[in-house]
């Protein structure tokens, strides 16, 4: 039995939409949606024993109600007062359809659904593709005609966002104009380039410490290595090399495969997960991580009363890190490749973060002197090196770590902060 398409009792078009269903007190209708002149109509639901034909039913009120007043169906006017209410019903009339056919979200769905899957052709990943659809789709929400290109400047102009925000919803409306074949003059704006926030060690570590166990080692792989967050989402187990505690990372965001090494608490860490999937950390997607990292955030932000803590993201973590890691003599060629940049101009914004947030630390070193064979071997074994010696003993040095010295700087700095309470107080 070939399936049978309701006409539209306004205009006797086939092309309709199915609308909705509206529960009775006689049972569910099926509503539906005229695609030429925007008539809403319904069907009852029958019974093949007893009406063996479908019936078409369209509701419809008394004359004098709104719903009437918008069909296009005419009366015999007798007085001037009659022609100038059939003026108005015109013009509302027009106004309708003129809804229906730009801006009524449906109209759109087809090719926005058509455009979507364009981009899936193309190999766009599936996290670009929903951030395609859901900016499309917010300009159709405010009514938006996606083929007015001035009526789409004038709506990404008044909105209150960052100029990045109106930046990307331009370039996406771009895309999609260049998928209709239509050419159109983009408006002059560019990004903004803003240096990222960078959090003290201590707040970072404060924070992974605070957080619950499925979140922990999360953060601390990403803390580590300087993952993005969705590398450190798409980790899989086959690529955790236990042996020599290493972790292969798969490429995201046109980046590269790299191969870095963890340390053995992160190692112990990701032993602890449960292993209910190929992926180290489960199906569940990065924005639920999202949230819940929000929600540990906004709560040690309340408990130590330190309100930089909401200021910190995934990425910012790895912002921190990679400028650690220049700082502490790394050159920019191993920086690239440890953060997986193509580009290595994207590897220059962190040699002015690690001058403008941290001092020079070449030069401190651990100290110690001994008097015994047994005691210089045991420093030696620890990475000391003999700077001299006399007849009471011999002096050891260690270079510090760049890490521990701006342990030490952010403790000093505390004490002192401490101490300016106190005498405020």
């Amino acid at each position: 039995m070939t399936k049978q398409v309701p006409t539209c009792p306004e205009c006797g078009s086939t092309k309709t939409w199915k609308d909705g269903i509206r529960q009775t007190n006689d049972g569910d209708i099926q509503r539906y949606l005229c695609r030429e002149c925007g008539y809403r109509f319904s069907k009852t639901s029958w019974n093949r024993s007893k009406e063996p034909e479908r019936v078409q039913r369209v509701h419809r009120e008394p004359l004098n109600t709104h719903p009437s007043l918008l069909s296009n169906r005419r009366i015999c006017v007798t007085q001037p007062t009659e022609t100038k209410n059939l003026v108005k019903v015109e013009t509302r009339t027009e106004n309708r359809l003129a809804g229906a056919t730009l801006n009524n979200k449906a109209l759109f769905k087809g090719e926005l659904i058509n455009f979507l899957f364009y981009l899936k052709k193309q190999q766009y990943s599936e996290a670009t593709i929903k951030t395609y659809g859901r900016i499309l789709r917010s300009f159709l929400k405010n009514g938006v005609n996606l083929l007015d290109t001035e009526a789409i400047k004038e709506n990404v102009a008044n909105e209150k966002t960052s100029v990045n925000t109106k930046v990307s919803k331009l370039c996406v409306y771009g895309q999609y104009l260049k998928w209709k074949g239509i050419n159109w003059n983009k408006p002059r704006l560019s990004r903004e380039e803003n240096d990222p926030f960078l959090p003290q060690i201590s707040e970072v570590e404060q924070l992974i410490s605070g957080s619950g166990w499925k979140l922990k080692p999360f953060l601390q792989l990403i803390w580590e290595c300087a993952l993005r967050g969705i590398e450190a989402n798409e980790l899989l187990w086959e690529h955790v090399d236990t042996l020599n505690r290493t972790v292969r990372i798969r490429p995201r965001k046109r980046g590269k495969p790299r191969t870095l090494r963890i340390s053995e608490k992160c190692l112990q860490m990701l032993m602890t997960l449960p292993r209910t999937d190929s992926k180290v950390f489960g199906k569940s997607h990065l924005n639920n991580k999202r949230s819940c990292f929000s929600l540990t955030r906004k709560r040690l932000s309340r408990q130590l009363a330190n309100p930089r803590t909401m200021q910190i993201h995934f990425h910012t973590l790895r912002h921190l890190r990679a400028t650690i890691w220049y700082h502490s003599g790394v050159d920019l060629r191993t920086l690239q490749e440890r953060l997986g940049h193509r580009n290595i101009l994207h590897t220059f914004r962190y040699i002015h973060l690690a001058d403008a947030y941290f001092p020079q630390t070449t030069q401190k070193y651990y100290t110690r002197a001994t008097s015994t064979i047994q005691e210089g071997e045991t420093l030696v074994q620890q990475g000391f090196e003999l700077v001299g010696k006399d007849q009471s003993g011999c002096l050891w040095r260690k270079q510090k770590t760049f890490e521990d010295v701006v342990r030490e700087r952010e403790r000093e700095l505390s004490v002192k902060s401490e101490i300016s309470i106190k005498k405020i107080l």
